[in-house]
């Protein structure tokens, strides 16, 4: 038996092993010392048996070698087992630059595509969940991840060798444009992916002009109004759209509940008036009959009657709450001298 061979610090490994490790497009991703290493991994830089299992991207964007059986192990002060995590990139222009973040201490690994594909292998602890991120090219984002552990874009537990399946395409802005609020309304949107699973990361928005836009990944998305303004009904509140229609129109309707004002002492045919002053809505209404009706929205009003030399109106003023929808609120109003 051979005695134990003892690594230089982590520092010195690093500055060894950059050219042959980067151009291979492989990492091992080290979360404890290491305190042995196994005898394929010490064999020669030179030798093909210690290289990890799958083939590997490279900067110069070299065809993809066969896959090989034997990946490279690394003994761990617990004896953490290393297997290959495969990463390939898929639907990306020739020569495209992307990248895999992982690790602890992170470490990122580019790799450039050789036509639409490209392939950035590490090794990760077996059975333990791997953290990672992902980066494109310029106007390139990360539509959807596949592998057998159902991973999500920032995640996935590690089985046994493992490949994800990184799926680009062109990020597009998609918009909302709202019709029927009041200038300065408050109103928001949420989207999330279609996808059951693997797909971008939900994002929300809110805005008080006409218009709330995203910054996406080309795709399908759930969306929904959020938040809804107080006293208004959205249409369609909540829905699908697709990024091959950038534009969706969302219209709010005022929800409203009818006051009545109904008035007894005057002489038929007089005209009256009735003030009513909210947060959202103030108007002012008149009539030569026994009622006036108005429709407000949830809030709190108050209310002025219209006043006579000869004749006085009981209530005079007040106040309302109103809840909408709801039945109508009836105030009655009675002139007297």
């Amino acid at each position: 038996m051979q005695p134990r061979q003892h690594l230089p610090a982590v520092g010195a490994a690093r500055s060894r092993w950059p050219a042959f490790a980067g151009a291979l497009g492989v990492v091992t991703l080290l979360a404890l010392s290491v305190v042995a290493v196994s005898p394929s991994v010490g064999a020669s830089s030179g030798s093909a048996g210690a290289l990890p299992a799958s083939p590997l991207g490279s900067a110069s964007a070299a065809p993809a070698a066969p896959e090989q059986s034997h990946p490279s192990t690394a003994a761990f002060a617990n004896s953490t087992t290393l297997v290959n995590v495969t990463f390939e990139a898929l639907r990306l222009p020739q020569g495209s630059l992307w990248s895999v973040t992982a690790g602890s201490p992170a470490v990122t690994t580019n790799n450039t595509t050789a036509g639409a594909q490209g392939r950035i292998v590490l090794q990760a602890p077996d059975q333990a969940q791997l953290n990672f991120s992902i980066a494109g090219p310029a106007g390139y984002g990360v539509a959807k991840v596949v592998g057998k552990g159902i991973p999500s874009q920032t995640s996935d537990f590690i089985g046994g060798t493992t490949l994800i399946k990184v799926f680009f395409a062109p990020v597009v802005t998609l918009t909302f444009r709202e019709t029927g609020l009041f200038p300065g309304t408050v109103w928001g949107i949420a989207i999330q992916s279609a996808l059951p699973h693997g797909g971008p990361a939900p994002q929300s928005n809110s805005s008080n002009g006409t218009t709330v836009t995203f910054q996406i990944v080309k795709g399908t998305y759930r969306f929904q109004v959020t938040p809804a303004p107080t006293g208004f009904k959205a249409l369609p509140a909540r829905g699908h759209v697709g990024t091959g229609h950038p534009m969706k129109m969302i219209k709010f309707r005022l929800v409203s509940s009818m006051v009545l004002f109904r008035e007894s002492g005057l002489s038929a045919g007089t005209r009256w008036q009735v003030n009513v002053t909210g947060s959202l809505v103030s108007e002012s209404l008149n009539s030569t009959s026994g009622a006036i009706r108005f429709h407000l929205p949830a809030g709190n009003y108050t209310f002025t009657v219209w006043n006579f030399t000869t004749l006085h109106p009981t209530p005079e003023s007040g106040t309302l709450s109103v809840t909408a929808p709801s039945h109508a609120t009836v105030v009655k109003i009675t002139y007297a001298s």
